[in-house]
Parts: C-alpha cells; sequence; structure tokens
C-alpha cells in the first residue's frame, strides 16, 4: 500500500480537522504533523476537465474542481494557470 499524504480540499475541510484533532492535542505548539500540513504550496484551482486557473482567472474557484498546485493540470488559455 501506497502512502498518501492528507490535504484538505478547502479551508472548511481543513478548519474542521484543525478543531477536531490539532486543537484539542497537547503537543499542538511542536506537532511534527501539523508542520507537515504546510508541505503543499496551494496556489491554484484545477477544475474538474483538469485545466490549472491561477487566482485572477474568472474561473477561479467558481467551477467543480480542486486547490492544485502550479504543476498540476493543464494550463488555462485564458489565464495561462
Amino acid at each position: 500500500m501506497s502512502e498518501r499524504l492528507y490535504r484538505p480540499s478547502n479551508v472548511t475541510e481543513g478548519d474542521m480537522f484543525m478543531d477536531g484533532l490539532c486543537f484539542r492535542c497537547k503537543k499542538e505548539k511542536a506537532c511534527q504533523i501539523l508542520s507537515d500540513t504546510f508541505i503543499y504550496g496551494i496556489t491554484d484551482w484545477i477544475s474538474d476537465s483538469g485545466k490549472r486557473h491561477n487566482s485572477r482567472c474568472r474561473y477561479y474557484h467558481n467551477c467543480k474542481g480542486r486547490a492544485g498546485g502550479p504543476t498540476e493540470g493543464v494550463a488555462c488559455k485564458i489565464c495561462g494557470g
């Protein structure tokens, strides 16, 4: 079985994770798991069609998709991804 990193799909899901686990933990300030959550650089939106949109694009968070990084998906022809 391959190891998968956990990445919340949106801010609400991330807040629920933190509220349910991290904010109740006594090790919060020195937690490696919490530090590792910042491994992803989420700057773009990957639409369900596989196109990458940057924050200046009209489709950024305005279509079905997920958060992603700058090397995922195919660059949008409108914004350049």
